[in-house]
């Protein structure tokens, strides 16, 4: 008997990847899923560099049958992991207000409106800008160990990109999160799987200014253009 497909989900950060992670480990024991603390105790690195996963010792890795994390396309390769391979997209403008929202909410910029705090140079480079298509388009030659540093987007990264994004066996965007859940379930074949998880919807208590939504998605044009081969990719 051959053993059960693993899954590898690739988390782009604020896209409903935690709800959907609720999913994923309903259908796995707790160390079945990387990453686990007891065997991954430093967490917050565990889920991005690179390096973690392919270091991974074999016993480890024999015991695993789903991973996640906000990792760039390329690592699943570089750890040698044969897994089927989903991820969401979202709208590269609402992605990045809920971003900064949550940069907002942790006291990270207290006192600093949205607009403010996307002004921030670190934040544009590590999260912000054109960081779907980053994701995509990040190669071992780069010399990076993990999506959170600086990479500048051309033509070039975003066709690399829209070739790793055709290769994912289920992708979804956050606007059709139900029916990327659904077809993740009947690619899987996961069963007794629980409600599912009410997307963390973003409040009003933050006042957008004027403006902003546009220059965003100026600033990310690649992103804009990656996230509507997306939805052309899962349109029924």
């Amino acid at each position: 008997m051959t053993s059960p497909e693993r899954f590898f989900f690739i988390h782009v950060m604020k896209t409903a990847g935690t709800s959907f992670l609720e999913v994923v480990r309903s259908q796995y024991e707790p160390d079945e899923v990387y990453p686990h603390p007891d065997s991954e105790p430093d967490q917050f690195h565990a889920y991005q560099v690179v390096e973690r996963l392919v270091d991974l010792p074999p016993e480890r890795k024999e015991r695993l049958r789903a991973y996640s994390g906000h990792f760039p396309f390329f690592a699943i390769e570089a750890a040698g992991i044969d897994a089927v391979v989903a991820t969401v997209l979202r709208d590269p403008v609402d992605r990045t207000l809920s971003y900064l929202k949550q940069c907002s909410r942790r006291g990270l910029y207290e006192g600093k409106t949205l607009e403010e705090i996307y002004e921030d140079p670190w934040q544009r480079a590590m999260a912000i800008d054109d960081y779907q298509t980053k994701v995509f388009s990040m190669r071992a030659s780069d010399g990076l160990d993990s999506v959170m540093h600086h990479l500048a987007i051309d033509d070039d990264r975003y066709d690399a990109a829209v070739r790793n994004l055709e290769t994912v066996d289920v992708l979804g965007v956050t606007e059709d999160f139900r029916g990327f859940v659904d077809r993740v379930v009947q690619r899987m074949g996961w069963t007794a799987v629980p409600a599912l998880p009410e997307l963390r919807v973003s409040s009003d208590e933050f006042e957008v200014p004027d403006g902003l939504r546009e220059r965003i998605a100026e600033d990310n044009a690649y992103d804009v253009a990656l996230h509507a081969h997306a939805r052309s990719l899962v349109r029924p």
